[in-house]
């Protein structure tokens, strides 16, 4: 057995990546199957193209401002933690990036998963533009240990 692959961060980052690609992909899909799909516009859907793109935007935003609510939350609780290269305390660590991590995705993905959806209903062009930074909120937040590191250094500091 590898080094790498006996480290429980590096196995829980590659679980994570895992779980991140599958996101993207999920969006990116269903963004590309919507493409094909939109309708050109009904009648009754009109009137509501600028309410959806504004709910759309709204909500990309109300997901922003949560991860950063929550990634404070985080930082302020492992902050506690011995070192994360004290080996007592690396499951913890790893959790905690683990559940920032996927909170980050699935509210990237949430968001653009709505705006597919109304971009079904509307064919309104502008719907597309929160599922393309959704897809790159998540590749933003693609795990790998230099990520892990970072975010442990940020936690670190947190302490004052």
């Amino acid at each position: 057995m590898s080094e790498a692959s006996s480290d429980p961060i590096q196995r829980g980052i590659a679980t994570l990546r895992i779980i991140a690609f599958a996101l993207a992909a999920g969006v990116t899909l269903f963004l590309i199957v919507a493409a094909f799909l939109a309708p050109v516009g009904s009648a009754a859907m009109e009137r509501q193209r600028g309410l959806f793109v504004s709910v759309s935007f709204i909500l990309a935003i109300a997901h922003v401002v949560g991860y950063v609510l929550v990634r404070r939350s985080i930082l302020s609780r492992v902050a506690v933690l011995p070192s994360p290269k004290e080996a007592s305390a690396r499951t913890a660590w790893l959790q905690a990036y683990q559940g920032l991590t996927l909170i980050g995705c699935a509210l990237a993905e949430g968001a653009a998963l709505v705006a597919i959806v109304f971009y079904l209903l509307t064919a309104e062009p502008m719907l597309t533009v929160v599922p393309v930074f959704g897809i790159l909120a998540i590749a933003l937040q693609f795990p790998s240990l230099d990520r892990f590191e970072s975010f442990a250094a940020a936690a670190l500091a947190a302490r004052g």
